[in-house]
């Protein structure tokens, strides 16, 4: 069924333990900030709803375990510009992504990790207007993967962000990108 965190959710012990949440045909909103008082060491979060998916408005902070996000649409921001942190834990997006307000990830904790790769596997795009957000990732040592389209293409599909900036990654795929790469 449907699950929806309506306040923030934080780790007892910074980095202890896991949150994985799987909502089935429904789909899961996190309304507010995961990891923001106490960092969760990581995060998995699965719906197959192709309408809402997983809906994220809050930053998201966790250790080695990363994020990890698994549907067919997957929204990044509503209210807030999100910061997604991790400590060297991967970032994997599994499915269609939507950049709804500025977004960084960063797999480097800010420059305290070493970082770790951020994976799209799926198409991404502005979730707003064409060209209204934009995307910062520091992956450190890990690579960026676009494995899907990004923005629109030559066919009209999609929606291009204002610009992609990687300001720190081992190797990038660029795959089908269609915003400005900085």
């Amino acid at each position: 069924g449907f699950i929806q965190f309506d306040s923030t959710v934080d780790d007892s012990v910074a980095n202890q333990h896991t949150l994985t949440v799987t909502s089935g045909s429904d789909y899961v909103w996190f309304q507010q900030a995961i990891g923001g008082q106490q960092p969760i060491l990581g995060l998995t979060a699965t719906s197959s709803n192709s309408e809402y998916g997983v809906e994220f408005d809050g930053n998201i902070t966790t250790g080695a375990g990363g994020v990890t996000v698994n549907a067919p649409s997957i929204f990044l921001g509503e209210f807030i510009d999100p910061v997604i942190t991790t400590a060297s834990g991967q970032v994997n997006f599994n499915g269609s992504t939507y950049i709804n307000e500025d977004t960084t990830i960063d797999t480097t904790n800010g420059g305290l990790a070493t970082g770790a790769s951020v994976t799209f596997n799926g198409t991404l795009d502005d979730g707003n207007a064409p060209q209204t957000d934009s995307l910062t990732i520091l992956a450190g040592t890990g690579d960026v993967n676009f494995n899907g389209r990004v923005g629109q293409n030559l066919h009209g599909d999609g929606t291009d962000l204002n610009s992609i900036q990687i300001e720190s990654a081992n190797d990038v795929d660029n795959y089908l990108v269609q915003a400005p790469l900085v």
